[in-house]
């Protein structure tokens, strides 16, 4: 056990050391790049990227050795792990404080974090954590039977997964395509599940955590088991129709779902609401591209915005994806607020009057609360050719109206905000598509499903 712990230490030291001195190397060529005039700004990420790379090519076979040891380790049925690296969020974090709420017996749930600050905030609310880089967070991790992420093994630990079953919660009920669904387009997708040859084989040396199929996906509907059937090249007998542990807090109040949650958006939103303000939140996602031409970063738009708000009395939270990479302007606009992009957004969403978005997968999960919804798919055509193709036809699954300019969004904003809405059926038949089940209790039917497999 302690050699393990060692080995998983010193090995993770290694790689960093290998990225710092790559990092040094390449950021040197990068000046001299920028010294003759090349603009490099995207080329330092890229340059970043590389850098891990080549460290996981020094680092991997060792670490490969250590995932092999780990499948001798005797694992306990009665032992789960759910995590994250760095935030507390998601579908793990809502099946997590179900586990430490309701304490079931023949259940030991540990949240796994590479945080300390997470670590300790967990610890000083009474739940159990562990730091993954401790005796005690490896430990864990070569006890547990079962990993339950959100996105892949790697947020707990694919080194020590040897002989896991690893429960894929999964972050969204989709409309653009995922994992390998992706066929065309600027997403890593393409090259990750679509490679041949040499690439195919680096691409699984370098990524081993993205080939990892699932023992358990939970779904929403017929229409989303087919999906992640799809996404994830999963046999539908692995996919039960649970509900989605995350969409319990917009039923009921759940204890600690404050953590995770960015304290300053949640206390002006519920100062809005107690005003009698109404509150629009405004949750785009992500361009594979990187190119978001967001009126976000438009002074003279979010006047405007800013002044429409004031003349209605509302609150328009923004919500960007974390993925995003905008400048957030510094001045202050009284009835605008950024909200951390880290933030966990439920508890947010459970108090909005209106959800606006563009191709996000949280307007599916809004549908539960049947509110006006408003799409703004900007670029649409370059989104859809060049970012992510739609596994739906957008104009029929999206119940709201449409904007495609600022100008356009603007008249829609102002009219829902006063009360028009011509979509409140639409939305109805669209969640009754799209969830099976309408109430609170998708994680005790997680928990469940987890139990029998």
């Amino acid at each position: 056990m302690s050699s393990a712990f060692l080995l998983v230490n010193v090995v993770d030291t290694a790689e960093i050391l290998a990225y710092f001195v790559l990092t040094v190397k390449v950021e040197q060529r990068a000046q001299m790049w920028y010294s003759n005039g090349m603009k490099i700004g995207r080329a330092e990420f890229d340059i970043k990227k590389l850098t891990r790379y080549i460290g996981k090519f020094i680092t991997h076979p060792i670490l490969f050795a250590v995932r092999f040891l780990s499948y001798f380790m005797p694992r306990s049925k009665n032992i789960w792990v759910l995590g994250h690296p760095t935030k507390f969020d998601g579908n793990s974090k809502y099946l997590f404080l179900f586990l430490q709420n309701t304490k079931p017996k023949d259940i030991e749930a540990v949240w796994i974090s590479r945080s300390k600050t997470i670590v300790r905030e967990l610890l000083s609310h009474g739940y159990r954590a562990e730091y993954y880089f401790s005796l005690a967070g490896v430990w864990h991790c070569l006890r547990a039977k079962y990993f339950i992420v959100d996105t892949s093994v790697e947020v707990i630990s694919y080194w020590l997964s040897g002989g896991v079953k690893v429960v894929n919660l999964f972050h969204a009920l989709p409309i653009k395509k995922m994992e390998q669904d992706v066929t065309r387009g600027d997403s890593t997708e393409v090259i990750l599940f679509h490679s041949k040859g040499l690439v195919k084989f680096i691409m699984r040396f370098l990524f081993p955590w993205r080939f990892v199929k699932p023992a358990f996906v939970p779904s929403s509907s017929p229409l989303y088991t087919g999906v992640f059937s799809s996404m994830f090249r999963l046999g539908k007998e692995r996919i039960k129709e649970t509900g989605i542990p995350r969409n319990d807090v917009l039923f009921s109040e759940i204890s600690g779902m404050e953590l995770g949650l960015d304290e300053n958006a949640f206390g002006k939103v519920r100062e809005a609401k107690s005003r009698g303000m109404k509150v629009a939140i405004y949750a785009p996602t992500f361009r594979d591209t990187g190119d978001q031409h967001s009126f976000l970063e438009e002074p003279e738009a979010l006047q405007k915005l800013n002044a429409l708000m004031q003349s209605l009395n509302a609150l328009f939270l923004v919500k960007i994806h974390p993925f995003m990479r905008i400048k957030v302007p510094q001045e202050d606009y009284q009835n605008i607020f950024f909200a951390n992009p880290n933030t966990d957004s439920y508890p947010l969403l459970k108090l909005a009057d209106i959800l606006v978005t563009d191709y996000s997968s949280i307007f599916v999960d809004f549908l539960l609360l049947n509110r006006p919804e408003i799409f703004f798919p900007y670029d649409y055509e370059k989104y859809v050719t060049k970012d992510r193709e739609l596994y739906f036809d957008y104009n029929e699954f999206t119940p709201g109206p449409k904007a495609r300019v600022f100008s356009e969004f603007l008249g829609v904003l102002g009219k829902t905000l006063q009360g028009e809405d011509d979509f409140a059926q639409k939305r109805i038949t669209q969640r009754d598509r799209c969830f099976s089940k309408i109430d609170s209790n998708a994680s005790r039917r997680t928990i469940d499903e987890i139990r029998n497999i």
